[in-house]
Formats: C-alpha cells, sequence, structure tokens
C-alpha cells in the first residue's frame, strides 16, 4: 500500500515535501535520482519562493550571542538574491502596467484595466522594501 509521508526540512515548517513510498523506498510513481527520493514541491510554494524573499533569511533576534551573529552572516550571504528579487518584481510591474494600458486603450474599459494598474503600483514599495534591505544588509554593521 502506498503512503504519503510528510518530510519536514532543515528550514522550518513552511518547506513541506511529500516523499511517496514505503521505507525501503518509492514505489508506483516515486521518483528516485541516483537512489535518493525526489521531494515534489507544491506549486504554491515554488509561487511564493519565486516571489518572496523572506524564506532565505534566519531571525537574528533569536538564541545566544553566537547564534545571532551566524544568521547575521547568513543573511549577509544570502542577500545577493535580493537583486533578482528586485528584478523579478520590476518584470512583473512592468508586464502588469503593459496589459493594464493595453486594456484601457484597446478594450476603453478602465475598470477591468485597474485589475492590471493595481499589482504594477503594488510593486513600486515592493522594490523600495527589498532595496532599503539590500542596502541595509550591505552597509549595516553585525549585531556584535
Amino acid at each position: 500500500m502506498l503512503a504519503a509521508a510528510r518530510v519536514r526540512s532543515a528550514r522550518g515548517p513552511w518547506c513541506k515535501s511529500y516523499v511517496r513510498g514505503t521505507p525501503r523506498g518509492p514505489t508506483l510513481g516515486g521518483q528516485t535520482h541516483r537512489g535518493r527520493i525526489v521531494h515534489e514541491t507544491a506549486f504554491r510554494t515554488l509561487a511564493y519562493r519565486y516571489f518572496f524573499f523572506g524564506w532565505l533569511f534566519r531571525d537574528v533576534t533569536r538564541g545566544s550571542v553566537f547564534e545571532r551573529a551566524a544568521a547575521w552572516r547568513h543573511n549577509q550571504q544570502q542577500a545577493r538574491w535580493l537583486p533578482t528579487y528586485m528584478r523579478r518584481w520590476l518584470a512583473w510591474g512592468l508586464l502588469c502596467f503593459a496589459l493594464g494600458w493595453l486594456v484601457e486603450t484597446a478594450l476603453d474599459a478602465p475598470l477591468l484595466s485597474m485589475l492590471f494598474y493595481l499589482p504594477s503600483t503594488v510593486a513600486v514599495p515592493v522594490q523600495a522594501v527589498i532595496g532599503a534591505a539590500w542596502v541595509g544588509f550591505k552597509a549595516l554593521p553585525g549585531p556584535l
């Protein structure tokens, strides 16, 4: 009998994967790669990770002084991905703005175009937050 077991990653409870098969290994639909079980990640998790970067960073306010310093160094290293997230939000904002303009001019539907203009305006403050975080990780000293 096939059973799906829930496995939690070392990153925390938000990173859930499903393993198909028995304790001996995957069977009937489970996938392996060089003898290892391949975890399937849900689409909504992938979409969340594509647009939001919070899962990359560790909490600097918890733990001992050494754990906080290690978390800060980890966060500084992970800050290299923030420009990638800025480009994604820029592309998303420009695409939504272009679709809003197209709907407004071609279909003469200002209410329908609002559905595209709104995400494009939300992309601007998101980029400001990402930029501030990136500059903060590059310029500010550590918590010690």
